[in-house]
């Protein structure tokens, strides 16, 4: 889901610029994804309103912006959130493989993912 920040872009960006000019950085932090029309990008670092971003994230392709251009935030249901953090903190404990006798990323990730899986065609 996006969420309207009600900022916008206050200089035009090519498709290469990964500073970009926001009418507003408050709103903005490292590790969120944005919406700039149909391209995804993550924030690196934000000074002021000035947000440094890496381009076309999640399989999206750069794009130039124009000024005036919304900027978005991606926002997560909270058991997709849950689920990555249980996925990382196995990775960082070095339990890179599901306990014995079970396939899989394990029942509690799951079950909290199952709501959002797509269905085979």
């Amino acid at each position: 889901m996006v969420t309207d920040t009600g900022v916008t872009l206050g200089a035009d960006a090519g498709m290469g610029d990964t500073a970009l000019a926001a009418t507003d950085g408050a709103p903005f932090a490292p590790g969120q994804t944005l919406s700039l029309g149909d391209e995804q990008l993550t924030v690196t670092a934000v000074a002021e309103a000035v947000v440094t971003v890496e381009r076309a994230v999640n399989g999206t392709e750069a794009a130039a912006h124009t000024t005036g251009a919304s900027v978005g935030i991606y926002t997560y249901p909270a058991p997709v959130v849950e689920a990555c953090l249980q996925l990382a903190m196995r990775l960082w404990r070095g339990d890179e493989q599901p306990p014995p006798g079970r396939k899989g990323l394990g029942r509690e990730i799951e079950t909290l993912l199952s709501p959002y899986r797509k269905l085979p065609v």
